[in-house]
C-alpha cells in the first residue's frame, strides 16, 4: 500500500515527479543541491533536504529511492549513490534508475550540463549487482527519440558541425511529441525494447 510508504527522489528539483509520479506515497522526500528549487518544492508541502546522492543520510528506512536523470553528472558517482541507497532503504526496498542511454547520443548539450556518462543495459545490470540489488525490471525507453537524437548528434552536429540547440516548437509538434511519448511508455511496459534514448531499471535490495 503506497499510502503507507516513503519515497526519496534525489535530484528532485521543484518536486514535479514527487507531485505526479509518486503522488500516492504517504511521505514524499526530495533531495537536491539547488536551494531555490527546494524552496519552490516546499510551497507544495513536500519534505525537502539539501544534499546529493553520494552521501545523504538524514532519512533512513525508506521504501523506494528514485534517481531520475541523476546519475550522469561528473560530481555523482553511481556506485557510491547505489551504496548509499542500499544503506537507507528498508529490507526489500526498491531503487529506480532512469537515465540517458548510449554514449553515441552524447552531444554538445552533454558537455554543457557536465554529463560524463550514459548507460547501456549491461552497465546498469552490473551496477546493481555490485551494490547488492537484484534487477527486477530493465528496459530501454524512447526508440523514436533515439533516432531523432542520433540524426541530430551524429549527422547534424558531427558531420555538418551545426550545434544550435534552439528550435522553435509549435503547439502541433508539442502535441505530437506527447502522443509519441505515451506510445513509447506503453511499448516499454509491454515489450523488450532493443534500444532507446533512455533506460529505466528497477532493483530490489538484497
Amino acid at each position: 500500500d503506497l499510502r503507507k510508504d516513503t519515497v526519496i527522489e534525489f535530484g528532485c528539483g521543484t518536486g514535479f515527479n514527487l507531485k505526479t509520479i509518486f503522488s500516492k506515497f504517504q511521505r514524499k522526500i526530495g533531495v537536491d543541491l539547488n536551494h531555490d528549487a527546494l524552496n519552490y518544492a516546499q510551497i507544495y508541502g513536500l519534505e525537502t533536504y539539501n544534499g546529493d546522492a553520494n552521501n545523504f543520510n538524514k532519512v533512513k528506512q525508506v521504501n523506494v529511492i528514485a534517481f531520475l536523470d541523476v546519475l550522469y553528472p561528473k560530481n555523482i558517482y553511481p556506485d557510491e549513490a547505489l551504496q548509499n541507497a542500499h544503506r537507507i532503504l528498508k529490507s526489500n526496498g526498491y531503487v529506480i534508475v532512469f537515465d540517458g542511454a548510449f554514449d553515441i547520443l552524447a552531444g554538445k548539450h552533454n558537455e554543457k550540463v557536465e554529463s560524463t556518462r550514459r548507460f547501456k543495459r549491461i552497465n546498469l545490470i552490473r551496477l546493481f549487482k555490485r551494490n547488492n540489488f537484484q534487477v527486477e525490471y530493465i528496459n530501454y525507453w524512447g526508440m523514436s527519440l533515439f533516432i531523432i537524437l542520433f540524426i541530430k548528434r551524429f549527422i547534424i552536429e558531427n558531420l555538418f558541425h551545426r550545434e544550435n540547440e534552439n528550435y522553435d516548437i509549435t503547439y502541433f509538434m508539442n502535441d505530437q511529441m506527447k502522443i509519441l511519448m505515451k506510445f513509447e511508455s506503453f511499448l516499454s511496459s509491454k515489450l523488450w525494447v532493443p534500444f532507446g534514448a533512455s533506460i529505466i531499471a528497477i532493483g530490489k535490495k538484497i
